[in-house]
């Protein structure tokens, strides 16, 4: 082919045959070049939406998504807020002798009144022979105070009394009988725990390794329970522990973030860049009537039939009213045909946990305090 199209000594003509091969290589020549053009405009415009992505979102070098620990020890107010998170974890846990010897090692006390303890001597009697396998002073206490969940308590209590009394053996199985004898179960879940009990019993310290038993000697059932009477002298739960019990759960998941090198804003004060299934005490509200989030500009409104709406809202349903009326101050609950006042609507703070203000007299708002949440 190649003499035939260059060779100028003979002059001869191409065959039908060449022809038609030289027409379709041509042809398949150029529709490949076509399609290489084609693939690299596509391939050069998917990389430069890359690089203009990879050059707006990503940092060099990848930046943390951990805020730098804070400075305890330089910074007065950071120092107090760190000395009130530990008293307040020692107050709420029964430790109140090492809490008020941190108060009185400190010069910081004035800043050591974030937590009202009922009575902290009592909680601390509680705790202690708690620990140390006593209910008596638990049992006086449920009887004295006759909370809602009075025979809940007892059974509990009863039932840590009989596990502590076979793990201590054969020296007290008179003991155990008795509080087997004490322990009079009602029809149901009861009356199967109890069999489980008489069971435990029979096989003694054996249980403890019995796939059947195993579960009653867990030590974490002392724990609810000396949680579930602190609950009744700490009007709510220490800061420092949801965030050890936040923390545990979530840093699996903020790790998450380390190599991303995304530039996303992860320790916002008022959310989580994940979600998270600590529904008790989740801090944010979205209002029903609007879906938007609640923020401190636009905070919930306890209405005074009970229910609770953004503060954006309120303003929503009365303005056409203000309008025409300046004075009128009253609205209909959405979601009930009770009539409401806008002055009886108070704000809703679902951060309770502050550092109290010097002058009391600055508090302009009255708030409605979310103290405790219940698991």
């Amino acid at each position: 082919m190649k003499d035939e199209l260059f060779n100028p000594k003979e002059d001869r003509e191409i065959s039908v045959m060449g022809q038609i091969l030289i027409e379709e290589t041509s042809t398949r020549a150029a529709k490949l070049v076509y399609e290489a053009t084609d693939y690299h405009r596509d391939l050069q415009h998917t990389i430069l939406k890359l690089g203009k992505y990879i050059n707006t979102e990503f940092e060099h070098p990848t930046k943390k998504p951990f805020r730098p620990s804070p400075e305890l020890e330089r910074k007065r107010n950071r120092r107090d807020m760190g000395f009130a998170l530990i008293f307040d974890y020692m107050m709420s846990t029964g430790l109140s002798s090492v809490g008020d010897s941190m108060r009185k090692l400190s010069i910081f006390e004035q800043y050591f009144d974030t937590l009202n303890v009922s009575d902290p001597e009592k909680l601390k009697t509680i705790v202690e022979d708690l620990q140390g396998g006593d209910i008596s002073s638990s049992l006086e206490f449920i009887k004295s105070a006759q909370p809602a969940e009075e025979h809940s308590l007892r059974k509990s209590l009863q039932t840590q009394m009989i596990i502590e009394c076979i793990e201590m053996g054969l020296e007290s199985y008179g003991r155990t009988v008795k509080q087997l004898k004490a322990f009079v179960p009602k029809e149901g879940e009861e009356q199967r725990q109890s069999q489980r009990l008489v069971g435990a019993l029979v096989m003694g310290q054996a249980a403890k390794e019995d796939a059947r038993y195993r579960n009653l000697f867990d030590q974490k059932n002392k724990e609810k329970l000396v949680s579930r009477l602190s609950a009744f002298f700490v009007p709510k739960e220490a800061p420092l522990n949801l965030i050890l019990k936040h923390g545990f759960k979530g840093i699996n998941q903020l790790t998450d973030f380390q190599d991303s090198g995304l530039q996303w804003d992860v320790w916002m004060d008022w959310e989580l860049p994940f979600d998270t299934y600590f529904h008790a005490s989740h801090s944010v509200f979205t209002c029903p009537i609007l879906k938007e989030q609640c923020t401190c500009n636009n905070p919930p409104m306890r209405l005074t039939c009970g229910h609770v709406i953004s503060k954006d809202a309120i303003n929503r349903l009365t303005i056409n009213v203000r309008n025409r009326f300046p004075r009128h101050l009253r609205f209909k609950c959405p979601y009930c045909p009770k009539e409401q006042n806008l002055d009886n609507a108070k704000s809703v703070d679902f951060h309770a946990w502050t550092i109290p203000a010097e002058n009391e007299d600055e508090e302009a708002e009255e708030q409605v305090k979310f103290l405790q949440f219940v698991e």
